[in-house]
């Protein structure tokens, strides 16, 4: 109870746009994440896999696939 009012069990909740499991995980939003990460990367494979200096590859993975993997 809070205050005057019962809570709701639930199995799952979302939270700052995350899937929160009643477990405290959130699998499927890390696969979600991933998939999308791989998507990105998939369209930007040719730039990322070019003759492109390291430096500026390891650059654009950063801003193209990590960026989709660590925020969605």
């Amino acid at each position: 109870r809070l205050g005057n009012e019962a809570l709701k069990v639930v199995k799952e909740f979302c939270s700052l746009g995350s899937k929160i499991t009643d477990d405290g995980r959130s699998r499927e939003d890390i696969k979600c994440r991933l998939a999308m990460a791989r998507k990105a990367f998939l369209k930007k494979r040719n730039l990322l896999t070019s003759s492109i200096d390291l430096i500026v590859r390891k650059s654009f993975l950063k801003v193209f696939v990590w960026s989709v993997a660590l925020y969605g």
